[in-house]
């Protein structure tokens, strides 16, 4: 169904950098096979390469500095309110209904939302949209496929960067259990709503620049050209190590978490939990 009166209120915003160029029309083709009749303006943050598709409109940033640089540079060239943001490798696996989003969108306004999480997330009670988020969770803003407000993302990272935040990690670690954006009222956090119907199917691609062997399979069996791209795929052993992480972090207080974390990094295994 068409939705003309949010035509240019919403748009679809794909974060990349020239890097990662390999993704690009694997990304749009995914794209158009779940979403083809989408009506939103379609962008993708590029560095300084060109890139030709139809409707897909280029947002050049120059030399590449950071993440946080690059984005807001971007932003700044948005005149859309709201942004489906993607990164390259946030691919979608089911028909999207681009009336659904519109009336979300809708539903933000009158709700005052700025961030409404579109991938699931742990713990909240599943195939449920528009649930009020209570204080106290990880990761209340996050850089997970999100509907956000447009002019406040950019107010998140220009206070980010004047902080010395530079990439997405980063990001998302500044705001781990932060909720100067979101404070709380009557124990709910305010502006943000999280959806647990992952209505776009949502699968992440890439980790730390190599592909996930089963998302990359997955897309390959449905005739998804992957010969353009040369980067390795993960490793049983990497892959069983990021499994054993996201159980961990899913499953277990912040407490053991951060003992979890001190020990790996005594034994020299730097990450996030």
């Amino acid at each position: 169904m068409m939705d003309s009166k949010n035509n240019n209120k919403i748009a679809v915003f794909v974060d990349s950098f020239d890097e990662y160029r390999d993704l690009w029309d694997i990304f749009w083709d995914i794209f158009d096979m779940y979403w083809n009749d989408c009506t939103y303006n379609k962008y993708l943050v590029t560095n300084v390469c060109n890139y030709e598709r139809e409707g897909i409109n280029i947002i050049k940033t120059g030399k590449e500095v950071n993440w946080c640089t690059r984005t807001l540079r971007a932003l700044d060239k948005i005149e859309e309110d709201y942004i489906i943001l993607f990164l390259e490798d946030y691919f979608i696996s089911k028909i999207v209904d681009t009336s659904e989003i519109g009336q979300i969108v809708q539903k933000m306004e009158s709700e005052d939302v700025f961030f409404y999480r579109l991938s699931v997330k742990k713990g909240f009670p599943l195939n449920k949209g528009f649930i009020e988020v209570n204080e106290g969770i990880d990761y209340p803003i996050s850089l997970q496929l999100a509907i956000w407000k447009t002019m406040f993302l950019k107010k998140i990272i220009n206070d980010l960067i004047k902080n010395g935040c530079e990439s997405p990690w980063m990001f998302e670690e500044n705001l781990k259990y932060n909720y100067t954006y979101c404070p709380a009222v009557n124990s709910k956090l305010k502006g943000i709503r999280f959806d647990t119907r992952d209505i776009m199917g949502y699968k992440n691609g890439v980790l730390r620049g190599k592909w996930f062997p089963d998302v990359r399979e997955y897309y390959k069996n449905l005739g998804i050209d992957f010969s353009m791209s040369k980067r390795e795929v993960l490793s049983r052993k990497e892959y069983i190590r990021y499994k054993v992480i996201c159980y961990i972090s899913e499953h277990f207080s912040r407490t053991f978490k951060d003992k979890v974390k001190l020990l790996l990094e005594k034994i020299g295994i730097k990450n996030t939990i």
